[in-house]
């Protein structure tokens, strides 16, 4: 499904390298998985070549990339507490076992805090002047520092294409409005597809790159693209009717023809998909730790998980599907 439209997203991402230096808002429609998942690769590893690092698991229980490493540095009995404590936080109907949707959402807020620990970190070289802001002349600097010679005009007006998105997605993303980005405000501005708030941006850049026919939505035409004509009588491949199916059952909710505003936000939007990978990862997590096949999770099987107690990486083998991660402050 969408594996044809996700095609020309890709190879506008290719034009997208060729002008940027360093990390940048995300703004093509929506991410093909397997790219989002190199990129949490490079963020968590997750596998070992096909081998399941059983170390992932236990920095999403745990919330986060840094928690995960001073988690372990802690004697074994302080773990046991913070297991203790962890356990009670995901149990949020206080019956003391963890279900899977329960244990589903602290996973997908784990991933959440995996991305923006990472955002965080792509803002060091570009604050210069360290004071934990990123200035729009900052920002511009560091990605946008290089401008195509004259023999690749095409090339340069793609990179003025890019600048102005940027611009325009760092506008909106200041949302107090004092010229600068702070911590949360950068994430809003690198992941916009992660925020309500961001909606006219990710809509806007959206059908600047699929409106062809300039009617403010993208019909399904437009959706399916240069690979196949939707009006072809003979020979209509399975993947044409597939997609043409869901844009009608699943995406075209008000059934007029076309996506528009919130229609287009929620294809972009990366709740959805990052669930599906969370909920992908609850299910091996349960099948390697659910000792009594209960479907929960018990402070006593933790604890005696090598998996998510010792964080031991014995190579399970499961599906792949690498991901990423909102911090969890109360531990």
């Amino acid at each position: 499904m969408e594996m044809h439209f996700l095609a020309r997203l890709i190879s506008m991402a290719v034009i997208l390298l060729m002008v940027l230096r360093a990390a940048q808002p995300k703004i093509s429609l929506y991410d093909d998985d397997d790219d989002e998942s190199n990129k949490i690769e490079d963020i968590l590893p997750h596998y070992a070549g096909d081998q399941h690092l059983d170390s992932f698991d236990q920095t999403l229980f745990i919330g986060g990339k840094q928690k995960a490493s001073d988690f372990r540095k802690l004697p074994e009995e302080e773990r046991k507490k913070i297991f203790a404590k962890i356990v009670t936080l995901v149990d949020v109907n206080a019956d003391g076992l963890i279900d899977k949707d329960e244990l589903t959402d602290w996973m997908y807020e784990a991933l959440v805090t995996v991305d923006k620990e990472d955002t965080i970190e792509s803002m060091e070289p570009i604050d210069v002047n360290q004071d934990r802001k990123v200035s729009w002349f900052e920002y511009h600097d560091h990605v946008y520092g290089y401008m195509p010679g004259d023999d690749e005009e095409e090339n340069k007006e793609e990179h003025q294409k890019y600048i102005r998105r940027a611009k325009r997605t760092y506008d909106i993303a200041d949302m107090d409005g004092d010229g600068f980005l702070n911590a949360k405000e950068f994430h809003m501005f690198h992941n916009p597809k992660f925020y309500r708030e961001m909606e006219r941006v990710v809509v806007s850049d959206s059908l600047e790159d699929f409106d062809t026919n300039g009617d403010g939505g993208i019909d399904i035409t437009e959706f399916i693209g240069d690979f196949h004509t939707v009006d072809e009588e003979e020979d209509i491949p399975q993947w044409v009717l597939e997609e043409k199916h869901m844009f009608e059952t699943e995406l075209d909710h008000d059934g007029n023809g076309k996506l528009e505003g919130n229609e287009i936000f929620e294809l972009e939007s990366q709740e959805k998909s990052l669930r599906a990978q969370a909920e992908r990862e609850v299910d091996h997590l349960l099948a390697m730790t659910d000792s009594n096949a209960d479907n929960h999770l018990s402070l006593e099987e933790a604890v005696e998980s090598e998996i998510l107690f010792m964080g031991r990486d014995q190579h399970t083998h499961f599906n792949r599907n690498p991901n990423i991660i909102v911090q969890h402050n109360e531990l």
